[in-house]
């Protein structure tokens, strides 16, 4: 957690003045409050609550903070301790805090209410028995592909035109990020636009749904699905149309579509599959609370440790996160296996040709050397987070 380094010795610095406070019962802490600033939400006791609500009113010095503390929340302090408990506060909650994004880049390019007026066409999706006739004949479409594929009854990946597939692959991500927004409408939340930026070492769209944290536990996993949901009836699209013509360019796209949404679930970053965890069993701060855990088991099985073991709903996240981050990585092998094959095989034969194309050689060289280094990055990201584990336990 970060922490606020300001000058505190001359005066009371002044918190954010958005700032609110939520019950957390909701996310399986009925004894805590979660503090919203901004985009940032914290978990807190009541004690710190009441601390923050007194410094929402301007005070003059640490030693009237203390006496008001002790006189309407009978929580006994001094001065000195006071400072040193503001110290100790998320860096997230003042004014003079910088507003971090999970970003390197980023492009705010659809505002909210051109968003909104969008996500209207989207909400029949979100019907129940809509919602629940499509998603079935995802299912049967996409098992049925896979089926064909598998058997040797796909396409003839020669054939593909990869520039339209990858932009009918973009048009599904895009329609994702409507899903959330939508499924968030629907509830009455609120939402601040679609936009397009680099996390890690993805380009990636997103859309600003902070304010489904006011919605029920059931209604943010909603939220949280509805870009795969939304992205899902797309990919059913594409199939009929590939069953309809045996476009390869098509099947090339609902391939690089459906290696999206399995990319989305991971969820060792804060991709859909890390917030439908966390909302979905009730703890925040997932990957903090699961590295706890996750070192506590270790040192559990150690003969003579004397650690107990985490709970049995700790451990079953931990083997979900698991399962997921395993599916995850399994099918970022696939990904970039094949995309490699296809892009080295191109590569070879553009330099077997006896007046190299410079383009076309230029282009898959570039893209296999992208693929490389996102494969080495994101191995080195996994052996980071193992010996992390390993290390400390």
């Amino acid at each position: 957690m970060s922490i606020y380094t300001g000058q505190l010795q001359s005066s009371v610095p002044a918190l954010r003045p958005d700032l609110e406070f939520q019950n957390a019962s909701e996310l399986g802490h009925p004894d805590k409050m979660m503090v919203i600033a901004g985009q940032r939400y914290f978990l807190a006791d009541h004690a710190t609550v009441s601390l923050l609500r007194l410094l929402q009113q301007p005070q003059s010095s640490y030693e009237a903070l203390a006496e008001i503390m002790q006189q309407q929340y009978a929580i006994p302090c001094d001065a000195t301790s006071l400072q040193q408990q503001i110290l100790a506060l998320p860096a997230g909650l003042w004014t003079d805090s910088p507003v971090r994004h999970p970003f390197w880049l980023r492009w705010h390019f659809l505002p909210a209410d051109w968003v909104r007026l969008l996500s209207r066409l989207f909400q029949f999706f979100f019907l129940v028995p809509v919602a629940a006739f499509l998603l079935i004949s995802f299912l049967i479409c996409s098992g049925y592909l896979l089926f064909s594929h598998w058997t040797g009854h796909g396409a003839d990946w020669h054939q593909t035109q990869w520039g339209t597939a990858l932009a009918l692959g973009l048009t599904g991500t895009l329609l994702h990020e409507f899903g959330h927004c939508s499924a968030a409408q629907r509830f009455g939340g609120r939402q601040q636009g679609i936009g397009i930026g680099l996390y890690w070492f993805w380009p990636v769209f997103y859309a600003e749904v902070h304010d489904a944290w006011r919605l029920s536990r059931w209604q943010r996993v909603v939220v949280d699905a509805g870009g795969l949901y939304l992205q899902a009836v797309y990919v059913l699209g594409l199939s009929l149309w590939y069953l309809q013509s045996s476009d390869a360019t098509v099947f090339a796209a609902i391939w690089i579509s459906a290696t999206m949404m399995l990319n989305t679930l991971n969820p060792v970053m804060k991709f859909d599959g890390y917030w439908i965890l966390s909302d979905a069993l009730k703890l925040p701060n997932l990957h903090q609370q699961l590295l706890q855990e996750s070192r506590r088991w270790v040192q559990s099985l150690r003969p003579g440790s004397g650690v107990q073991p985490p709970s049995g709903k700790m451990r079953l996240s931990l083997l979900a996160f698991t399962a997921l981050a395993l599916l995850f990585f399994g099918n970022l092998l696939l990904f970039y296996g094949n995309m490699s094959g296809i892009q080295a095989a191109a590569l070879t034969q553009a330099l077997l040709q006896p007046v190299l194309p410079w383009m076309s050689a230029g282009g898959h060289g570039l893209l296999l050397i992208v693929l490389c280094v996102i494969a080495l990055m994101t191995a080195l990201r996994l052996a980071r987070s193992i010996i992390s584990v390993v290390r400390e336990s």
